[in-house]
């Protein structure tokens, strides 16, 4: 009987830490955008030329292609990645000249911001 019920108690605790630690190592989605965006370029440059090479910097601090990435792994864990790639993107950002924004990642998953930036020129 003992036996029994020291199976049952591992088997139990098992099932529960494996469920717990399963759960938390997902893929979460994560969108970079802006905010209070404000144009003073000069010459042939427009607000989209602007947005896209601010964007194209962050993207490649993250190492990814598109405005919309996934990153896998625990929210903390994908948070702080993301947080830390996007302030390797600073330097770069405040070199591009023509405008000025809140430059926002937002975790779609959860709904947090994760970084926010203010890139004023």
């Amino acid at each position: 009987m003992m036996f029994a019920a020291v199976l049952c108690c591992v088997v139990t605790m098992t099932v529960f830490t494996a469920c717990g630690s399963d759960d938390k190592v997902r893929d979460y989605s994560y969108t970079i955008g802006f905010d209070n965006l404000f144009y003073h370029g000069e010459g042939d440059s427009n607000l989209s030329d602007w947005i896209k090479d601010v964007t194209t910097a962050y993207e490649n601090a993250l190492g990814v292609t598109s405005d919309t990435f996934t990153f896998h792994g625990t929210e903390s864990e994908c948070n702080d990645r993301v947080s830390e790639c996007c302030k390797k993107a600073e330097d770069t950002v405040n070199r591009i000249k023509g405008g000025s924004a809140t430059v926002v990642v937002t975790n779609n998953t959860t709904g947090k911001t994760v970084y926010k930036y203010y890139v004023k020129q």
